[in-house]
């Protein structure tokens, strides 16, 4: 198997995300001719996003069985290659909808700013993904160094200050995000704590996509759909689970208190650490295998970065597309309750996510088994 998803799903996902980029464009150059014309290239993006459904079904469905079948952990790009077809589906669902509000489906034809920022996102995704069709991730693999330290007393400690800088890493890239959702959170005044966050979004599944436009209605649909990815790709049974494992957290994060150690503790740093300490209390020491978990503590703290910069990605992506939701819904009342209840979902599996993401990476406790981390990279060096 190769290092991250089979060929043949991303290769039709790319080709279909192309497809709807061309369709775009073409729809953008159509968009000063008349309504025939117009209502010509309209329906073609139509069937090339719902196309894309497809891709993205595809792909994730291989993903999905392909983690079941690999052995733990399975191969690393896999939490990338989810990410990124996540988030290019969500750009595709802002295009939609501003596709629908472009052509006039929820009132009066809008400019074409929006729509062409729309369009612009969706292509430079698409770009970067083409360039590397085996990995979703956007960026290129991390090559992992070698080291070779002269004695026992230089090994040992670059290893402890490797973990230490990578666990550092993981809890200030998780706060980043974290941060980037409390400022779009105060947008929301019924989502503001998070008993609120819960209850609007324990109802996401059962909210029927309102009626409108086609192409808004489509957009609408796959915002929902990407919101399934998240949840399956974080292992999130429901919403109820979520509020247990977040509430002990909640009120220091809402009081702006010391996030890194409110992540500290809900991560669970110290047990990784732990492990550290007992791979460094080895006597005699195995340099040419400390040496090489050195190296691997180092991809790792890269591999995370890039892992929270996606996330932090899908969220601007999705800022920009709930401003477009927000328009529409001045005009088709129904759309603003459906915006309050997704964004709510999408929040609390972003909060949770970057929790269990961020586990994985530590290795601490209930992580995703995703990814071999800080305490497995240790661990190993305990095992003869």
């Amino acid at each position: 198997m190769p290092g991250s998803m089979s060929v043949p799903a991303s290769v039709e996902f790319v080709s279909a995300a192309r497809s709807v980029v061309d369709a775009g464009e073409g729809l953008g150059d159509a968009l000063g001719e008349d309504r025939p014309t117009i209502r010509a290239m309209a329906e073609r993006l139509e069937k090339r996003l719902i196309a894309l459904d497809t891709g993205s079904d595809a792909l994730r469905d291989q993903a999905f069985e392909e983690l079941s079948l690999a052995a733990q952990p399975p191969p690393e790009p896999m939490l990338e290659d989810v990410l990124g077809s996540v988030i290019l589906d969500v750009q595709a669902s802002r295009l939609a909808v501003a596709a629908g509000r472009v052509v006039g489906e929820v009132g009066p034809p809008a400019g074409h700013d929006e729509y062409d920022a729309a369009l612009s996102e969706l292509r430079e995704t698409t770009s970067s993904i083409e360039a590397a069709p085996t990995s979703l991730g956007f960026e290129a693999t991390v090559d992992q160094q070698q080291i070779s330290s002269p004695d026992d007393p230089s090994a040992r400690a670059s290893f402890q200050d490797e973990a230490g800088r990578t666990l550092q890493a993981i809890v200030e890239e998780a706060v980043l995000v974290v941060r980037q959702v409390l400022e779009q959170v105060r947008q929301f005044p019924l989502i503001s704590e998070l008993g609120d966050l819960v209850d609007q979004a324990r109802a996401w599944k059962e909210q029927q996509v309102p009626s409108v436009g086609r192409l808004v209605r489509l957009g609408l649909s796959k915002l929902k759909k990407a919101l399934e990815g998240l949840c399956r790709l974080f292992k999130l049974p429901g919403f109820d689970d979520l509020w247990r494992e977040l509430a002990a957290y909640w009120a220091d994060v809402r009081s702006e208190g010391p996030l890194h150690d409110v992540l500290r503790r809900a991560v669970g740093t110290a047990a990784a650490e732990r492990r550290v300490q007992e791979a460094l209390a080895l006597d005699p020491l195995d340099r040419p295998r400390v040496d090489a978990a050195t190296a691997a503590l180092r991809t790792l703290a890269d591999r995370y970065r890039n892992t929270m910069g996606l996330i932090g990605r899908l969220l601007r992506t999705f800022t920009l597309l709930a401003a477009t939701m927000a328009v529409v819904a001045l005009a088709v009342a129904a759309v603003g309750p459906y915006l309050t209840t997704i964004a709510a979902g999408v929040y609390l599996v972003v909060l949770a996510g970057v929790v269990v993401t961020a586990r994985d990476y530590a290795d601490s406790a209930h992580g995703l088994g995703l990814v071999r981390g800080v305490g497995s990279i240790a661990k190993a060096l305990t095992t003869r």
